[in-house]
Parts: C-alpha cells; sequence; structure tokens
C-alpha cells in the first residue's frame, strides 16, 4: 500500500470503536494435500468442489459474515453483520486460524489499491422496492441505483456529498453489490441483481427472467477520465432476456436483449440502456466479483435464488476473459460462468445449503469465501503444481482492486 493510503486508512478506521474480542471455532488454513486435525464439516450437504479443486471449512459459528479483504498484515478482515469486523489471523507455521479483533457497529469496512489509492468507486443500490424508490432510479439526480466515483486525495478526508461530488459513472444499475477491477486493464467490472416481481404486458415474467448480469464500465485513461461515463444501464424500465421460451410476448427477443415492460418498449431499451457483457441465470443473486492477478477469469459468488420453484445459483464460479480484457463467452451463452464449487442438490436450498457472498484471495493465490446464512468461512484452492505457478503470477502483479462497503453500498479503491 502507499503511504497516503495507509493514513487515509488510519483516518477512517479512527471512525470506529473498538470492542472486546470475540472467538469462532477454526481450524488450520488448507493445503494442497495432508490432513487437518479437527477438521471442521459443514453441518448440513457439503459443497462439491470441480475437479482441479479442493476446499476446506476454516471458521464457523460467525453471525453472518459477508465482506472479506486480506490486509496488508496478511489478515483476513471480515464484516460479520450485526457483529462487526473481525480480523482472522492465518497462520501457515501452527495451522491455527483465530478470530483477534471485533470493531463493533462498523460504517467502513476499507480495502485499498496500489496504483491509484486516491479514487473511491461507491455503487449504491436499492434498500427497497416500494414505488418510490423506482421512481428515484429513474433520475441520475436522485443517486439512487447508480456508481459513482470521487476524489479522496488529501492529507485529510473530508465529507462529500453524493450526488454533487461524486462523477456519474453508470445508473439504471438497480443492486450492483459486487465490483471489481480488472488488475491489468483497469476496467471497471460490476455484478448486478437484477428486478423480482418483473411483470411484462400485464402477465407474471419473473419465473425465468430478467437475467442477473455482468456488466462493464469502463476504463481510465491516463488523464484520469473515464470512457464510458455516466451510461444508463436500463432499471428500472428495461432488463437482460435470461429465458425467451417463457417470457410474454417475447417476439424474437433472445436470451442477452433488452426488453420492457411491454412490447413497445422494447426498441427504446435497445436504444437508451447498455446490455450487459455476460448474461446469468435469472435469480442466482451474484454477490461479490474478484479477478485473479492475470485478469484472465473472474470470481463470482451467487448466493443463490428465493424467487423461483426451481432454486438456483449456491455456488462459485469463473467467467474467463481474454488477454484484451474482454468476457470470453458472448452475452448469449447460458455457460458463461463455470461452477469450481457448488450445492450438490438444489432441492434442499436455501435452508440446508451453503451461500456464498464474499471473496478474497490470498498472496498465494487461494479464494477466501463467507457464507453469510451459515456462518462460516471456507477458502478454495486449485490442485498443485498449476495454482503454484497462478499464485506466483498473481504475487507478482500486485494486489487486485478493493471494496468499500458502507451499510448496503460497495465500493471500490481504483489500483
Amino acid at each position: 500500500m502507499t503511504r497516503s493510503l495507509h493514513r487515509a486508512l488510519l483516518a477512517l478506521l479512527t471512525l470506529l470503536t473498538l470492542a472486546s474480542p470475540s472467538t469462532a471455532k477454526c481450524c488450520n488454513a488448507p493445503e494442497a494435500s495432508g490432513a487437518c486435525p479437527g477438521k471442521l464439516q459443514p453441518e448440513y450437504s457439503a459443497p462439491v468442489a470441480a475437479a482441479g479443486w479442493n476446499y476446506r471449512l476454516v471458521a464457523r459459528r460467525l453471525q453472518r459474515p459477508r465482506s472479506l479483504l486480506f490486509d496488508s498484515a496478511g489478515r483476513l478482515l471480515v464484516l460479520d453483520a450485526g457483529v462487526g469486523v473481525l480480523a482472522m489471523e492465518v497462520s501457515e507455521g501452527s495451522g491455527e486460524t483465530s478470530a483477534c479483533v471485533v470493531v463493533s457497529r462498523p460504517r467502513l469496512v476499507v480495502m485499498g489499491g496500489e496504483a491509484r489509492p486516491n479514487t473511491l468507486i461507491i455503487s449504491r443500490g436499492l434498500t427497497d422496492s416500494s414505488p418510490s424508490t423506482y421512481t428515484d432510479a429513474l433520475t441520475p439526480q436522485s443517486g439512487r441505483a447508480q456508481i459513482r466515483a470521487f476524489n479522496i486525495d488529501g492529507p485529510q478526508p473530508r465529507p462529500q456529498d453524493f450526488v454533487a461530488d461524486g462523477t456519474l459513472l453508470a445508473w439504471g444499475v438497480r443492486n450492483s453489490v459486487g465490483l471489481a477491477e480488472d488488475p491489468v486493464h483497469s476496467g471497471l467490472w460490476s455484478v448486478e441483481n437484477s428486478a423480482d416481481g418483473v411483470r411484462r404486458s400485464g402477465r407474471d415474467a419473473h419465473a425465468d427472467n430478467p437475467a442477473d448480469e455482468l456488466n462493464f464500465h469502463g476504463r481510465v485513461d491516463p488523464g484520469g477520465r473515464w470512457e464510458r461515463q455516466g451510461r444508463n444501464y436500463g432499471f428500472p424500465t428495461c432488463y437482460a432476456v435470461w429465458n425467451a421460451a417463457v417470457l410474454p410476448d417475447a417476439g424474437r427477443l433472445k436470451r442477452g436483449d433488452q426488453f420492457a415492460a411491454d412490447e413497445k418498449g422494447d426498441e427504446r431499451c435497445r436504444r437508451d440502456s447498455l446490455p450487459p457483457r455476460v448474461v446469468l441465470a435469472a435469480h442466482s443473486s451474484p454477490l461479490d466479483l474478484v479477478f485473479d492477478g492475470s485478469g484472465t477469469r473472474a470470481f463470482v459468488s451467487f448466493h443463490g435464488s428465493w424467487d423461483r420453484d426451481n432454486p438456483v445459483g449456491y455456488r462459485i464460479a469463473t467467467i474467463p476473459f481474454t488477454p484484451r480484457g474482454e468476457p470470453s463467452p458472448t452475452n448469449d451463452n447460458p455457460d458463461a460462468a463455470t461452477d469450481v464449487l457448488s450445492a450438490p442438490d438444489l432441492s434442499e436450498c436455501p435452508d440446508r445449503c451453503f451461500r456464498p457472498v464474499g471473496l478474497a484471495l490470498d498472496r498465494r493465490g487461494r479464494l477466501w469465501f463467507s457464507s453469510d446464512s451459515s456462518g462460516e468461512i471456507f477458502v478454495l484452492h486449485g490442485d498443485e503444481a498449476g495454482e503454484e505457478s497462478r499464485a506466483a503470477s498473481r504475487s507478482g502483479s500486485g494486489s487486485a482492486a478493493s471494496l468499500l462497503v458502507v451499510g448496503v453500498v460497495a465500493a471500490v479503491l481504483v489500483a
């Protein structure tokens, strides 16, 4: 981290009040091989790893662990909803993982990048689905359902108004909880939780629509300007098709196309809003996004559905990217995200499944993730030599982009 970022972190963290330590039942950090004495096991049907991947449960009995971050000292910071921020020491030698610090009533979880630590990007979603909030989302000046960038340069942080001081990067994004920066090309990406209860032509259209989304929000040029500043991504009037076969009055619409509440609005959606770069299964609820150090794959956590008869999600998957920083799958590909860890029996979900939320890569290239419904922390890693080489390339590329959570707000410090 740069010195200026350290100052910013210290200034922000002084706003928080330290409380007494907390504990969580933990196990040793995972290795590519070997046993874990007293190994923890999920108290439900354990997730299944894809070929070439292994995982381990390392902490449980937290309340609702959400966002994750590794700090510069190698501690895993865990935002445990309703409790505070846990700092978990990961000891490779003794194999012990322990929660050592709690911060009460957190307002900020700070994660920093290196190259441009003075730009803060915040995604502000909707806190409810009332008609008034949907109306607000139609207007960029409302500050609802949008992504903005802030300059936080200076020796002392100063209060900034979300609308007046923030540069509008995107609007019409309902709930883009996961934000990440491509570490090679500096592109800003988000995963979008699309709407529930959508109707079209007066009929229910929610069963297998609209698609959740992977969206691109541009790159910063050398002059500090955003190439796609202020684009509209459609919400609350335009959505992406997931299953055209069950969409009322679908006509010639296909997966990945934009659609409106009635056929007459489809052309307006195509003209005025930016479609997703990749569509994801309807109601699968992608909540976090992180790139590996090479920028050639993005990991996505899918929290899982609640608004459909046949559950979907409950998995961690990867989306491949080209060397030019573009998703390899086309935006109509139903298999754009490939599972690396998934629930074995979706009929047991959501009650007896893991529900992944926060993601964080450590210096060895292992992916740590939280499951909020079960109060657990896991770590996922590839097998043997292939993962070792990937970890080496990641560690040489610097830290990935980082997140800040302010209540329902997700943010990233541009690296």
